[in-house]
């Protein structure tokens, strides 16, 4: 799949929200988020690929651990339907809760670094264009981001890692304990109009969402598992110890999130 991603802010959470761009009930759903430790990479074209449905990471291991967040997308016929056809694009922020800085040795091993833990709230945002030529037949596509660990290290403050491990040998990584996740599906109904405030075009971080139609949102709480290292695989889970992440809102099915991922109260 042909993917043009990028991660685009970071920002302290407001306590205040608006609603921003009028739900719409029309095609185009998000059926399902997960998340994990790792992101994987297309050989051919760099662009970041499910690391369970490719084989493309295997071959050349272009695999980072990290956060990557897949998302599901059904619906999505109208993108390949010709000169009527929109875009789309699925915007995803990470609000990170609680990430404990680790230290890892070359044999794999790892201990708390000289940092305290961070908890509190900051949102990481990536945007990803959903290519038409990525959805399958019966209208269904993957979504794929992926934040780094040098993203997550500023966004918690951590901007020197002097001092921070045993030696020179050992590599600094966060561990990302807990985490609300936020999948945002944006149409532009008309992307030949110029004048319209919707940008999906071109470079992620230029995208403009604030004249698009938001056609679903679903926002999922996520905690590492019991055991988990920082730079080893693993696939985050909810609150009970089981995949996937718990379902906190999704306007599709009828609970409406907020720009925050929280539930919306009537």
């Amino acid at each position: 799949m042909l993917r043009k991603v990028v991660a685009i802010g970071i920002g302290i959470l407001m306590t205040a929200f608006t609603m921003g761009p009028t739900v719409e009930a029309a095609t185009g759903t998000i059926s399902g988020t997960s998340c994990t430790s790792c992101i994987c990479f297309s050989c051919a074209t760099g662009a970041v690929v499910s690391c369970t449905s490719s084989t493309a990471w295997k071959t050349c291991n272009a695999k980072r651990c990290s956060i990557g967040v897949e998302s599901l997308l059904k619906g999505l016929g109208n993108l390949t339907s010709g000169p009527n056809s929109d875009d789309a694009a699925n915007r995803v922020k990470v609000f990170l809760q609680e990430v404990t800085v680790q230290c890892r040795n070359p044999g794999g091993q790892a201990e708390n670094a000289n940092a305290p833990k961070f908890v509190g709230e900051v949102v990481l945002t990536a945007n990803d264009f959903i290519e038409p030529a990525s959805v399958q037949k019966n209208g269904k596509a993957l979504s794929n981001v992926g934040f780094v660990d040098g993203v997550i290290l500023a966004a918690i403050g951590i901007t020197s890692t002097a001092d921070l491990c045993p030696n020179s040998n050992w590599t600094i990584k966060p561990l990302v304990t807990k985490m609300r996740v936020l999948g945002e599906l944006f149409y532009d109904e008309d992307p030949a109009n110029p004048n319209d405030n919707c940008v999906l075009d071109g470079d992620p971080a230029d995208f403009d969402f604030s004249g698009c139609s938001l056609r679903d949102a679903l926002s999922v709480q996520c905690f590492a598992p019991s055991g988990a290292i920082a730079g080893a695989e693993f696939t985050y889970v909810g609150a009970n110890s089981f995949a996937p992440c718990d379902t906190l809102c999704h306007n599709s099915a009828g609970t409406l999130c907020d720009v925050n991922g929280l539930p919306v109260v009537p």
